[in-house]
Order: structure tokens, then C-alpha cells, then sequence
């Protein structure tokens, strides 16, 4: 004879093995997803990217030259004014020098602070960051590509939002419909239990 957990168990098994799964990889994920929190340039075209593990990278003509030490590594914003990073936390500003030398530390009275998705040079350059398909990308005056994020980069990111959909809407939705199955069954199987 049966018992109710071991029909519970056959029912609600493949969920549980695709959470045993799932749950690690997206740790695992987490751990190594990085995104980009903005970008700026300097005076000499240089590109800087806000990374989440507490740096800035930096790019000269498409190659990584630099990475700096950022003062934070969570919710922050940037942007370069007169060849200084002004780097926002909270309503706390940072400026450093272009070799990530902090000059002052300071606090923001304006509630205005709109960095990180678009930048325009000294020259009138547009640059705006674009996220086809979920890939960052830095293009210039709408159509030139400077930056896009790596590919390795974009499908961790891929994997990770891909993983979340699946432990958060599907599973759910998943055991909903297999709860009200087994209700159903058991309801025509047994009319007095309503």
C-alpha cells in the first residue's frame, strides 16, 4: 500500500531534482556574473567600466590596458568631469585622479546624479550603453561599436536570468498545476472529500 508521501514524492520529484540542480548552478552563477554598473571616457578616449567586484576597467583603442581599485563596489555610479572620476555612493562623492589616486571625499546635496547610461566627450560625442539580447554594449553617435561585453561575460548572465525564470515562474507554476492534479484525482477518486 501506498503512502501519501511516497505518491507525494513520485508527483513532486522531478521538481525537487530540478531545484537540486538548478539552485547550485545559480549560486555558482552569482558568484561569477559581473555586470557593468556604467561607463565613462576621458579626455584622451579612454574607456572606463564600472565592474561589481570593486574595479574599473580601463580601455584603450578596444584592449583592456588597467584595472583600478574603485572606492565601493556596490550601487555606485560614475562619470568623468575634467579628467577626475567622480564616483557617487549613497549621496556620498568621491573624486580621484585618473590613476584612481582618491583627491576628496565629499557629500551630494543635489538629488540629481543621472550617470552611467550615456555619456556625451568634450568633442559632442554620444556614447550610450545598449543591451541587445542582454549584452552591454558601448556605442558611439548610435552606430559605432567601442565596447561589448565578452562573450563568456554575456552568457553567465544569460544562464543566470535563464536559471532564475526557471526556479522562480516555472517551478512554481509547475507544482501549482500538479497540486491541483493530484486534488482533482483524489476528489473523483474519493466524491465525499470535496
Amino acid at each position: 500500500m501506498k503512502t501519501t508521501n511516497d505518491s507525494r514524492l513520485k508527483r513532486y520529484g522531478p521538481i525537487f531534482l530540478i531545484l537540486r540542480v538548478t539552485l547550485p548552478a545559480l549560486l555558482i552563477l552569482m558568484f561569477l556574473h559581473d555586470p557593468v554598473h556604467g561607463f565613462a571616457l576621458d579626455s584622451g578616449g579612454r574607456l572606463y567600466l564600472g565592474r561589481g567586484q570593486g574595479f574599473l576597467e580601463v580601455y584603450e583603442n578596444g584592449a583592456q590596458v588597467r584595472n583600478l581599485r574603485n572606492v565601493t563596489t556596490w550601487r555606485y555610479s560614475f562619470t568623468i568631469e575634467d579628467d577626475q572620476l567622480l564616483i557617487r555612493r549613497g549621496n556620498e562623492l568621491f573624486r580621484l585622479d585618473l590613476d584612481g589616486k582618491l583627491l576628496s571625499q565629499g557629500r551630494i546635496t543635489k538629488n540629481a546624479f543621472g550617470w552611467g547610461k550615456s555619456f556625451t566627450d568634450e568633442a559632442g560625442n554620444e556614447y550610450r550603453m545598449t543591451s541587445p539580447f542582454g549584452r552591454a554594449q558601448v556605442v558611439r553617435n548610435g552606430t559605432d561599436l567601442i565596447y561589448q561585453v565578452p562573450t563568456r561575460d554575456w552568457l553567465i548572465s544569460l544562464a543566470l536570468q535563464i536559471l532564475v525564470t526557471v526556479d522562480l515562474i516555472v517551478i512554481p507554476i509547475w507544482a501549482f498545476v500538479l497540486h491541483r492534479k493530484a486534488r482533482k484525482a483524489r476528489s473523483t477518486a474519493n466524491p465525499t472529500m470535496g
